[in-house]
């Protein structure tokens, strides 16, 4: 069965999600505090970190979590750039001077319609929504998006 569990500690950062099951787990949006996704992941070995594009609000803990639990992030491959760029990824209305590079060796490009397997029990299916940014994407997870 599916477990998700959203986490949301600060009023000005999106929702996080940690879906999978008892055993693994991905992190969607790494938003808010390590240590607050470190509680929902518990002894679940995470397998990969997604973006559902590069607005600030959305990848606020990015690189601590990517350091964290060393495993690869997927992106659309316009989102990228933007984690670097403070008006791009809105960073600077949140008040942010600078960003830190996000290792390009940790990322993974994903495309519409592609299917990542990153174990027997979990399957993602990479859905292009642009519209909000030209880098959003949507997760389907079994039959939750």
């Amino acid at each position: 069965m599916l477990d998700i569990i959203t986490i949301c500690d600060n009023g000005n950062n999106a929702n996080t999600y940690v879906v999978g099951n008892d055993k693994e787990v991905i992190i969607i949006d790494p938003a808010n505090r390590l240590s607050n996704i470190t509680t929902a992941v518990k002894t679940r070995k995470v397998l990969g970190i997604f973006l559902t594009h590069a607005h600030y609000d959305h990848f606020v803990t990015l690189n601590e979590v990517l350091n964290k639990y060393n495993v690869n992030c997927y992106m659309h491959q316009k989102a990228f750039n933007k984690l670097t760029n403070l008006m791009d990824s809105c960073a600077f209305f949140f008040g942010v001077k600078n960003l830190k590079e996000t290792d390009k060796n940790k990322t993974v490009f994903i495309k519409d319609n592609q299917v990542l397997e990153l174990s027997s029990n979990l399957k993602i299916k990479v859905i292009t929504t642009p519209g909000h940014t030209d880098c959003s994407v949507v997760y389907q997870i079994e039959d939750v998006m």
